[in-house]
C-alpha cells in the first residue's frame, strides 16, 4: 500500500490501519493458519520469543501486563479463591506451587531450600528459633539489590530486617538503645 500524493502521513496511517482490519477480519482463518505454521518451524519459535522478550521488558509491556492481570483478578475474584483454597488443601498441588515461587523469586529449587534447612537445623538463621506454628516456614531471606540468598529466617526476623531497610547501622543503635536501658538481653 503506497501514500497517495495528496494525503498526509496521519491520513495514510488511517487508511492503512483501516484495511489491515478489514484484510484481517475477511482473512481470518488464512491468517491464523499461517501464524500457527510460522510458530511451529524453529525459526519461528526463536522469532516470536524475541520479539516478546523485547516486548515484555519494555516499560508499556510491563505496564499493560500488570493492568490485564489486575483487571483478570477484578473480574474473576471468586474463581481465584476457589482455585486457590482447592490447591492449598492438594499436598502434591501445594508443593508444586513452592517449588514455582522459589525459582520463580529467588532462582533456587526445592531440594537446595531443603538443604538450606538442613544445613540451619531447621532454625531460623537469626534469632536460632524453629517456626511455632504448624504450616508456617523459614522464609529466604536475599540480597534485594543483587537477589543473591543468604539464609532462612523466621518471620520475625524476616520482617525486622525488611523494616530497617537491612541498614546496619540502624541495627546498631537499635542494640544500643536496649543497652542504655540495659534489657538483660531481651
Amino acid at each position: 500500500m503506497n501514500r497517495r500524493e495528496s494525503e498526509t502521513e496521519e491520513e495514510f496511517k488511517k487508511r492503512k490501519s483501516e484495511y489491515n482490519h478489514a484484510y484481517g477480519i475477511a482473512n481470518r482463518e488464512k491468517i491464523l493458519k499461517h501464524k500457527k505454521y510460522i510458530n511451529s518451524t524453529p525459526e519461528g519459535k526463536i522469532k516470536n520469543a524475541l520479539k516478546n522478550a523485547k516486548y515484555n521488558a519494555s516499560e508499556i509491556g510491563r505496564s499493560k501486563r500488570k493492568l490485564s492481570s489486575h483487571l483478570y483478578h477484578l473480574k474473576n475474584k471468586e474463581k481465584i479463591l476457589i482455585r486457590h483454597k482447592i490447591n492449598s488443601m492438594n499436598p502434591k498441588r501445594k508443593i508444586d506451587m513452592m517449588a514455582n515461587s522459589l525459582k520463580h523469586h529467588y532462582g533456587i529449587t526445592l531440594q537446595e531450600y531443603e538443604l538450606m534447612l538442613v544445613n540451619q537445623d531447621g532454625k531460623c538463621a537469626c534469632c536460632g528459633k524453629t517456626p511455632q506454628l504448624q504450616g508456617h516456614r523459614l522464609s529466604v531471606d536475599h540480597h534485594h539489590s543483587t537477589g543473591k540468598v543468604r539464609g532462612l529466617l523466621c518471620r520475625n526476623c524476616n520482617v525486622s530486617l525488611g523494616l530497617i531497610k537491612e541498614n546496619k547501622s540502624t541495627l546498631f543503635n537499635m542494640i544500643e538503645y536496649l543497652k542504655k536501658y540495659n534489657m538483660e538481653g531481651k
